[in-house]
Order: C-alpha cells, then structure tokens, then sequence
C-alpha cells in the first residue's frame, strides 16, 4: 500500500473528519459530523469534543487557524510531517506530537507513527497521516460507555494506549534476544544471527 493510500484509506466523506465524539463526562460519548463541529459548544458541564482528522486533506492547517485561533506556526507544526516527539504550552493549551508503533501492512517496528494533538481543555484535535491504532482503543473504550471523562484522562489514556504498545514490541524483541541466546552452538545459524542482532538493535534504538 502506498503512502497517500495508508494516509487516506478510512477517510469518511466527511471532509478531513476521521471520527468526532462529544464525551458526556461520565466515561461514554456520542457521534458528531464535521458540519456540527464547526458550532459545536458545550451543552452541559463536563462535555468535551474530540476530533481526530487526517492533517493531509485540503483545508486543515487553514481551518485549525481560523476555527481555533490556532498561531500560525503551531498550525503549521500540527500538520507538517516532522515527528520528532516533543510537548509545550501555549497559556492554558497543551500541543504535543507523540509517535507510536506502526501497525499497517509492510511496516517495521522502527517505523514510527506521528500522532499531533491541540487540546484547550474543552475540545481535542488530535491529528495523523498514516493509520494509527491508538485512536480507534480510545474510541472504542468510550463507545462501550468506559472511556475517559475529561481531557486529561482522555490525553492521558491515548498516551498510555501508545507507551503499551510499545512496550509489547520491546519484550518481543527481549523474547528474540533470549531465544537467540538460548541456542546450542550446534542449532546457530552465524550469518542469519548477523541479520537479526542489528535489526534487533535498530528498532531498540528507534523505539
């Protein structure tokens, strides 16, 4: 699959709009459309919208500017493709851009998922370009009604979905070190271990 294909092949017809939901505060959240997004405001106390957008369709940097009075350079770094992971405040507001494992097809652990994220307190923008499993965790533990209740624990939770993942992949890779080392000289293979110890160091090192 390519690139422009990993990055759009669940786009709704929904303009950049991946998912939205507007959680209720007590762990669940409803649907909302991107034409509801663009007026949405909280109904009752505790209501918090989320969207999850794909930062390469037309329009995005443009519409984070405009719609949320996004500074232009922070606009431009939630939807450029540098990944360097990192987080800062603008006043009350919280960027940061968070990577993860990537899990679509032909993907080596070491390639890294970017994941952007706007938070004001009340509304959530998290942004991506190729397919990230994390996300969809998230939504799927606040369709079922046990998902996070403010934008703290809803931050918090996608951060903790990414470090497990992770995690996973380390002891993985911890399980092919043993195995290897385990091994009788009689049943090793020199130049296939020469393949695999530095592939296994290099996605140690990427993660």
């Amino acid at each position: 699959m390519d690139a422009r294909a990993q990055a759009t092949d669940d786009l709704t017809a929904d303009g950049p709009l991946l998912f939205g939901r507007v959680l209720d505060g007590q762990g669940g959240a409803r649907p909302i459309g991107w034409a509801e997004a663009q007026t949405w405001r909280p109904g009752v106390p505790g209501e918090l919208l989320w969207l999850h957008l794909c930062r390469t369709a037309d329009g995005v940097q443009q519409w984070l500017q405009e719609a949320l009075a996004i500074p232009e350079p922070t606009a431009e770094l939630l939807t450029s493709d540098a990944t360097r992971p990192r987080a800062f405040r603008e006043g009350h507001i919280l960027v940061a851009t968070l990577r993860g494992i990537n899990f679509n097809r032909g993907a080596q652990p070491e390639d890294m998922v970017s994941m952007q994220l706007w938070c004001d307190g009340s509304r959530l923008v998290t942004l991506r370009r190729f397919k990230l499993q994390t996300p969809r965790d998230t939504l799927a533990e606040l369709d079922s009604g046990h998902g996070p209740r403010d934008a703290g624990a809803l931050v918090t939770n996608l951060i903790e979905q990414l470090v497990t993942k992770m995690n996973s992949a380390i002891v993985g890779m911890n399980e092919e070190i043993d195995r290897l080392e385990a091994m009788e000289p009689a049943e090793t293979d020199p130049d296939g271990m020469l393949v695999q110890i530095p592939t296994i160091r290099r996605n140690c090192l990427a993660l």
